[in-house]
């Protein structure tokens, strides 16, 4: 008898060791998914015993599976964007591109690289813009002495990105 007491005795306080690791381990996937470090975050909580995973950790609110299903999911998220915006940078195809590195800098922020980019990609749409606004000037100086062709000719070298309904609609003009 005395050893079966010793036996649920020490099985307690074993699984009570496992349940202040589990949450310990919590914390610190929490910790990592704050700093977005998301690989040491899925690191720490895979440490988890599969059986604690659907826990609920009083001082968490939420289970380390919810959490580690989170975690991957950012995870991944971050490859598809990072892939996404290198393939992209190399065909040179950046209209739109700056939403994907926004995306990308929300889930890690602190990535310089990124902050180059967006930069860049600022100061390109900047100058599209301008380059669009001084077509659109030109075009407007032509169509009032009815010069059809050159106005075509002005709107034609806006960057489609930097196309607006306006210059759809001067187009659509010149044409007819």
């Amino acid at each position: 008898k005395q050893w079966a007491d010793e036996f649920l005795a020490e099985v307690e306080k074993s699984r009570e060791q496992q349940v202040a690791r589990a949450a310990k381990a919590l914390a610190e996937g929490l910790a990592h998914e704050k700093a977005f470090d998301y690989l040491s975050a899925v690191f720490t909580l895979d440490a988890v015993p599969v059986p604690l995973r659907q826990s609920i950790f009083p001082a968490h609110g939420e289970h380390v599976h919810a959490v580690l299903t989170r975690v991957r999911g950012k995870q991944a998220e971050c490859r598809r964007l990072e892939a996404n915006i290198k393939e992209r940078i190399d065909r040179k195809d950046f209209a739109g591109l700056d939403e994907d590195v926004d995306a990308l800098l929300s889930l890690e922020p602190r990535r310089h690289d990124l902050q180059k980019i967006q930069a860049q990609l600022a100061a390109r749409r900047r100058a599209l813009n301008e380059q669009r606004d001084t077509a659109v000037a030109d075009a407007q100086r032509h169509l009032q002495t009815r010069s059809y062709a050159d106005a075509l000719k002005a709107l034609t070298s806006v960057d489609p990105s930097a196309v607006t309904p306006e210059i759809v609609s001067m187009r659509r003009e010149c044409e007819s």
